[in-house]
């Protein structure tokens, strides 16, 4: 009989552990899973959109025809307001650093496909690599930025896992 006591204050006691202890822990512990999933897939949205419309840009101006560049910016923008939310201080100036690059190369395209408005839009007026080079590196640390807030990697080691994406050619290397 008073094993059957004995019995049930063990199971009212681990309840109440489980109750007070591990569930809020194993809640914190999910809620901060959730909240690096959703981190992940802003930070994939803006740099598939970032990179589309550079690639967008380059394949414009090599076509020398616009292929809707100026519809395709909003996506951009949208992509830009996650980080906003997610990323630390850091990574949002990386990658607001690289959209006001993103934005003069625009209007460098756009100009040379013949929109004088883009023309005169641009601060410095660049031109050619002037205009690319700056975005590209610009692009290229607003993702090494993202790949360090999350991953535990050291700064090396990020920037080994991105130069598989960004080789340069030997005029980029040259100007660097």
């Amino acid at each position: 009989m008073w094993w059957t006591l004995a019995a049930a204050l063990v199971a009212a006691g681990t309840a109440l552990l489980i109750a007070f202890v591990a569930y809020p822990y194993q809640k914190k512990k999910d809620r901060k899973l959730k909240e690096h999933s959703e981190k992940l897939a802003a930070y994939q949205r803006f740099v598939f959109a970032v990179t589309s419309h550079h690639s967008l840009l380059a394949s414009s101006l090599y076509e020398e025809e616009d292929r809707g560049i100026i519809a395709a910016y909003p996506n951009v923008v949208a992509a830009s307001y996650e980080v906003i939310f997610y990323g630390p201080p850091g990574v949002i100036s990386a990658c607001q650093k690289y959209l006001e690059t993103l934005l003069e190369y625009q209007n460098y395209v756009l100009g040379a496909l013949g929109s004088e408005k883009h023309a005169r839009a641009s601060k410095e007026h660049p031109k050619g690599r002037e205009a690319f080079i700056p975005s590209q590196r610009a692009r290229r640390l607003a993702i090494l930025a993202i790949r360090k807030d999350i991953t535990d990697e050291t700064e090396e080691a990020a920037q080994v896992a991105i130069n598989a994406f960004f080789t340069m050619t030997p005029v980029e290397e040259e100007t660097a």
